[in-house]
């Protein structure tokens, strides 16, 4: 393959990453996504303090320097356990986002320099990428449908302890259902234009 197809390779998959991880990151740190969504589970008749909480944990989660909850008293070991693994993901998923934005603006100006017609196969690579993001969320969406499972393996696959396995009285299952989950998982790229709601973090109950 000559440079210009390994540039269109790389500008497409670039894209790809930079968009999902955007659209992943976009949901969780949204504010207006948990409101309407606290409302719907009916989190704030299990706790009253809910978005002081949510606040409390969506900015342990996005900032790196961060060791400690504000409102720790709250929560378990095992639940601020499972928040530190949580946590761990959010910041691979933020460096994911920075790489593929550093090697797309790589591409495109590797391309411009390289190529005559660099916006023609920009734009061609920036389709390709956006068909690729479709097909991995049309996956999801089949996943879905056995959202129970889903939820488990995905928490399987992705923590190492079983931390995640927490009791049905605890607060990170009282604030995050897993109906909770489900409404955001369903579609997180429907999420962006709603007023007053909220985003989400991890875990399950215990039978």
């Amino acid at each position: 393959m000559n440079k210009k197809v390994h540039l269109k390779i790389l500008l497409a998959l670039s894209f790809t990453f930079f968009l999902t991880t955007a659209v992943f990151l976009g949901v969780i740190f949204h504010k207006n996504v948990y409101n309407k969504e606290f409302v719907k589970t009916g989190t704030y008749e299990r706790l009253a303090d809910a978005d002081l909480l949510n606040e409390d944990i969506l900015t342990y989660l996005a900032e790196p320097e961060k060791n400690a909850l504000l409102y720790a008293e709250k929560f378990s070991e095992k639940e601020i356990s499972h928040m530190k693994d949580v946590k761990q993901i959010i910041q691979i998923l933020f460096g994911l986002f920075y790489a593929s934005g550093l090697l797309l603006i790589f591409a495109i100006i590797t391309l411009k320099i390289s190529e005559e017609n660099w916006i023609i196969d920009m734009l061609d690579s920036f389709y390709y990428g956006t068909m690729i993001e479709k097909v991995f969320f049309y996956v999801l969406a089949l996943g879905l449908i056995f959202f129970g499972t889903f939820f488990f393996y995905f928490h399987k696959i992705f923590f190492s302890n079983m931390n995640w396995l927490l009791d049905s009285s605890s607060t990170l299952i009282r604030l995050y259902s897993q109906d909770f989950f489900f409404h955001i998982f369903t579609s997180p790229r429907r999420r962006f234009p709603e007023k007053e709601q909220r985003p989400l973090r991890g875990c399950r109950s215990e039978p």
